[in-house]
């Protein structure tokens, strides 16, 4: 049902990420929701402000396509303006 993305090159908060992503009509959820501190800073652990959570349960096979790609465009975006 879900899928966890780590960004570790991507120094920007999860609910940063999730707006530019929101924009896009990408919706997903910071990963900093499903974090409490102690686990956060446990180093086999990504940290929270750098992943996010998706969902594919409800969405047909199109709709992920078009949602990966967007957020492939999104986060190169990201990348090439740091």
């Amino acid at each position: 049902m879900f899928i966890w993305l780590k960004f570790p090159t991507l120094h920007m908060s999860s609910f940063d990420l999730f707006k530019h992503l929101a924009d896009q009509g990408v919706i997903c959820v910071p990963g900093d929701d499903f974090f409490v501190e102690d686990i956060a800073a446990d180093s086999e652990r990504p940290a929270p402000g750098a992943t996010l959570r998706l969902t594919f349960a409800a969405a047909s096979p199109a709709q992920i396509t078009e949602g990966i790609e967007k957020l492939g465009a999104t986060v190169r975006s990201l990348l090439s303006t740091k």
